[in-house]
């Protein structure tokens, strides 16, 4: 079973960037991904991969995405990274039953760009 299925993930965070509480979330969501990289800072410090205080000053989860998540990964821009991602088109390849629960105004996968 899987709850707030993110199909598409390009539509999940342009939703996330909405202003309300869908940008309070993702600001949120943001400040405890850097946080956790705070935590551990010194694992990256010896490497000149990550700008930190760039990383840092990361305000919403594409702002981190694009300066840490890509790099760890080993992705270009944060569209490609989006893109690998994605559920969307993937969905054919998942060989046991599954139930995927999302609401409507789900803010990571809004009703409109549910596959169905």
């Amino acid at each position: 079973m899987l709850v707030s299925v993110c199909y598409d993930t390009h539509e999940g965070c342009r939703s996330l960037e909405k202003p309300g509480l869908n940008l309070m979330l993702n600001r949120h969501l943001a400040n405890c991904l850097v946080d956790s990289i705070k935590e551990v800072r010194q694992q990256f410090e010896s490497t000149d991969t990550w700008d930190l205080d760039l990383v840092f000053s990361s305000r919403t989860i594409r702002e981190f995405d694009a300066r840490f998540t890509t790099q760890m990964f080993g992705y270009n821009s944060v569209s490609e990274y989006y893109e690998a991602a994605r559920l969307h088109g993937k969905i054919q390849d998942i060989k046991v039953a599954t139930l995927a629960l999302n609401a409507e105004d789900d803010p990571f996968q809004p009703g409109d760009s549910i596959p169905l």
